[in-house]
């Protein structure tokens, strides 16, 4: 009994895999690589570019993953082999995410959307726009945020509820709000 269930599982997956693919390729133009899975609710919205590599899976049993462009000269690009579980990204301008790394119910963004100063506080565009990129093998940990500018080194794990504003090297964990280097990680 268990088998046929895990079968059946198997081609739900499948099914809704390949309708998510035709449908954001089709209507949005997303790129997608062969044996992308996706287990759970997608929202990909904009009108930029969104390329999502081989192999990745995304999923989460509770939230949405969204990807989201905000211009037409918007790139957002996920790697190969990536797990995306619950993940909020969005591009205005540029964000990279390398291959084989693990996206948690995190946020990351290329812009704060809005400025700081208060008369501009209600005009979209106005914030800080500036390119995210993570390296290979980056593990972003449930309820963190990675802000404008931030580039994360290759197998950094950023730990839960961080915020990261500044830049962080490769192989290290780093945790806090602002976050920082708590240890390096053996490699």
């Amino acid at each position: 009994m268990r088998s046929i269930a895990l079968l059946i599982y198997k081609i739900l997956v499948a099914i809704r895999s390949r309708y998510y693919i035709a449908y954001y390729s089709l209507v949005h133009g997303v790129e997608f690589g062969t044996n992308v899975r996706v287990y759970s609710r997608l929202i990909i919205h904009g009108p930029g570019k969104v390329v999502i590599g081989d192999g990745t899976r995304i999923s989460s049993r509770r939230a949405i993953n969204e990807l989201c462009t905000t211009n037409p000269d918007a790139v957002l690009r996920i790697g190969s082999h990536c797990l995306l579980n619950g993940a909020i990204i969005g591009s205005a301008k540029s964000v990279t995410i390398g291959d084989r790394c693990i996206i948690a119910e995190a946020y990351i963004r290329d812009t704060s959307s809005h400025g700081m100063a208060p008369d501009q506080r209600h005009l979209p565009g106005s914030g800080k726009i500036a390119p995210v990129e993570l390296s290979d093998n980056v593990w972003i940990g449930s309820q963190s945020h990675v802000m404008p500018g931030v580039q994360i080194g290759e197998n950094t794990v950023v730990g839960v509820n961080s915020v990261v504003t500044k830049s962080l090297p490769e192989n290290v964990f780093a945790a806090g709000s602002p976050a920082k280097v708590i240890h390096d990680l053996e490699t």
